[in-house]
């Protein structure tokens, strides 16, 4: 961090991008050190280092699910999600993560109540009952727009599909664009690869259909972030039509799958033609 700090210049009022270098540098200081917190001041002389435990609160990582698409390739709709004390110790099959509960015509809500409802987050903002969001006068919307670092340079958007899918956690933080609006980034948890259900057999064409697995384990349904995507095959030289490269790849078979920048691809390099050409029986 230091020498970060000296690289900046101390006769000139330092850049968003210097800000957010430094934060980043002192939200790791901020978790080693525990306490009070670290902050950062400006002045004309430069950056003073001082103990503020509100920063360290601000600068916090959260752990977000997943619900929807936000505006802008990339960037998703989430709510924060607690590790759940009950299920903590429990070997079925529950999830370690507490969601918000499912809106209910019979509950009484009241203002401050937070739930999920078709996959978004709302806070009740008048006391009601049976009141269902959107109801722009009892609810407000609660969700998070948090960009997926991994989707940050995302491909063009003929060919741009979501990389996370719905209940998928998301590890964000906030920080400053570059005209001072704070915003949410993050990385997903998780493994790279994941398995998705083919919704078709091997096609004359060089990318299949596909429904993800969620968190949960069930395929994508129809609506649902990972539902009907389009996987395309690397091959070992040009491009691969899947009839030819994976001819028994039927309907409903589970493939292992990732998204590089907002593009899904098999798993494996698989044959640019057929191996070998078998007689009919």
């Amino acid at each position: 961090m230091l020498s970060r700090l000296r690289q900046l210049n101390i006769f000139s009022k330092p850049t968003t991008r210097d800000f957010n270098k430094v934060v980043e540098r002192l939200n790791l200081l901020s978790n080693i050190h525990g306490g009070g917190g670290i902050g950062v001041r400006t002045n004309p002389a430069g950056i003073n280092i001082f103990n503020t435990s509100a920063l360290t609160q601000a600068l916090s990582l959260g752990i977000y699910e997943v619900g929807t698409s936000a505006t802008g390739n990339g960037i998703y709709n989430c709510f924060p999600v607690l590790i759940d004390a009950t299920n903590w110790a429990l070997v079925t099959k529950v999830d370690k993560f507490s969601s918000l509960p499912a809106w209910n015509n019979a509950t009484a809500y009241e203002t401050g109540d937070t739930i999920i409802e078709a996959n978004v987050s709302y806070i009740c903002i008048l006391a009601h009952t049976n009141q269902q969001p959107p109801n722009a006068t009892y609810w407000k919307v609660a969700d998070v727009e948090i960009l997926n670092t991994d989707e940050s340079y995302p491909v063009a958007d003929a060919d741009f599909t979501e990389a996370l899918a719905l209940f998928d956690l998301i590890q964000a933080f906030k920080v400053s664009d570059d005209e001072g609006t704070t915003r949410f980034i993050g990385t997903p948890l998780g493994t790279k690869v994941r398995t998705a259900k083919t919704k078709e057999a091997a096609q004359n064409d060089d990318s299949i259909q596909c429904n993800l697995i969620l968190r949960n384990g069930n395929k994508a349904a129809s609506g649902e972030l990972g539902f009907d995507i389009e996987v395309f095959g690397h091959a070992n030289s040009g491009t691969a039509d899947f009839d030819d490269a994976l001819p028994r790849l039927a309907d409903d078979v589970t493939i292992a799958v990732y998204n590089q920048q907002g593009k899904w691809w098999y798993a494996t390099t698989v044959q640019q033609s057929k191996i070998c050409t078998c007689a009919e029986p």
